[in-house]
């Protein structure tokens, strides 16, 4: 705990100069999250910059499939299978939303999630109800 409180007070003092352990900070963080070697599926460890990537393109392309043409036909059996929506229940998936509809979902997402690349918390949302409210539910039933 010491060593993690010395080292942010080391960056505070010299993390924002434009200097040379400013930017060996910044080598050692980007070199952490760097892919130097991985395993393709046959065993072997590609080392090239150009192999590894292609590791990844195949595995994805092997995980989720290859882009098709035409749609695959679903099995009748298969969607007969569970549940059946009644009528009541498919007009509910379909229907308009409302501003209170808008206000509740908001208000029972957990003040600690992000709801988006913005930063902030669906706990500002709901403390600046009154002033943003309005833009957001506008917002979000354009949407």
């Amino acid at each position: 705990m010491f060593l993690q409180q010395r080292s942010k007070a080391t960056w505070i003092k010299l993390g924002d100069d434009n200097n040379k352990y400013f930017y060996s900070i910044i080598k050692h963080m980007k070199l952490q999250q760097a892919v130097t070697q991985i395993q393709d599926k046959h065993g072997i460890m590609q080392h090239d910059p150009e192999k590894i990537a292609m590791v990844f393109v195949d595995y994805y392309q092997e995980l989720l499939g290859r882009k098709e043409q035409g749609r695959v036909k679903a099995f009748g059996s298969f969607l007969k299978n569970d549940h059946i929506l009644t009528v009541e229940e498919q007009v509910q998936l379909v229907r308009q939303y409302n501003k209170k509809d808008v206000k509740e979902a908001l208000f029972r997402i957990d003040s600690t999630k992000s709801p988006g690349l913005d930063g902030y918390s669906s706990n500002f949302f709901k403390k600046a109800w009154s002033i943003v409210g309005e833009d957001v539910t506008e917002a979000v039933l354009e949407f």
